[in-house]
């Protein structure tokens, strides 16, 4: 049977969901753009290719790209039971109608995005199988209308700029395919997994970590959510309203860093 928890209504000092049987919905409200004045163009799911190319494939080309219909990703770069992929662009709005991952059985998939305008997440991104997700979008991210996730267990969305793994960190722009190639730890677990390098952040052209926005998405999870906006906003907006409320601090929706 599954939870459905409104994630604004929840106590301020919850910025995690949490639960190790039953699946958990978050009905996640916010922002309706991430940001203000960029006008709702055609999207585009781009992976990165060459050097800083992490092997990923896009309906079945490396370094592909994919601008409607279902987008089956593939490819990437494996390390134990961690699998990692690098975008130069994720926006799904448009003509895009969903994403698909195949995660080859892989406990951990991480996700760079390097865009300065961050991930647009309005149609379902599913996994093949049940695994692990860490979506890593310096630039921002923005989850709206449709937009939401299935056969996640364990659901991170941060605006870091890497992650911990073991004795290492995936860079969400600067990590190569050999490097990734070597993450073979276990990834550390909630907000003290995520980091931002301020030479990262300058290497996509960025001075500052972007927002976290959702607005009338519904977030489906298996076991935990973690949003996690660093040093940014994350916006929320209840259901029905024109006016979203900005938090800069701990919220009932996301956590950000001071």
């Amino acid at each position: 049977m599954a939870l459905n928890v409104l994630l604004s209504y929840l106590p301020p000092s919850r910025w995690s969901l949490l639960r190790s049987s039953s699946k958990i919905t978050g009905l996640a409200v916010g922002l309706a753009a991430l940001l203000a004045g960029v006008p709702v163009s055609a999207g585009e799911v781009s992976a990165t290719g060459g050097a800083l190319g992490l092997g990923t494939a896009v309906n079945g080309m490396a370094g592909g790209s994919c601008a409607s219909g279902l987008c089956q990703v593939g490819g990437g770069t494996a390390a134990g039971s961690n699998l990692f992929h690098r975008f130069s662009a994720f926006d799904t709005r448009g003509g895009i109608t969903g994403v698909n991952f195949a995660t080859g059985g892989a406990s951990n998939v991480f996700v760079g995005v390097t865009s300065p305008l961050g991930s647009f997440i309005d149609k379902l991104v599913s996994f093949s199988s049940p695994g692990n997700l860490f979506w890593l979008s310096p630039g921002g991210i923005a989850i709206s209308g449709a937009g939401g996730f299935a056969n996640i267990q364990q659901l991170n969305l941060s605006t870091a700029t890497g992650w911990r793994l073991g004795n290492g960190v995936f860079d969400a722009a600067g990590t190569t395919a050999g490097q990734a190639a070597l993450l073979s730890g276990a990834p550390l677990q909630g907000a003290a997994g995520a980091l931002t390098d301020p030479a990262s952040l300058a290497a996509i052209g960025l001075q500052n970590n972007g927002d976290l926005s959702l607005s009338g998405g519904l977030l489906t999870v298996d076991q935990s959510l973690l949003l996690d906006a660093q040093g940014a906003t994350c916006c929320c907006r209840p259901p029905g309203s024109r006016h979203p409320v900005s938090r800069s601090t701990a919220t009932p929706c996301c956590r950000t860093r001071p």
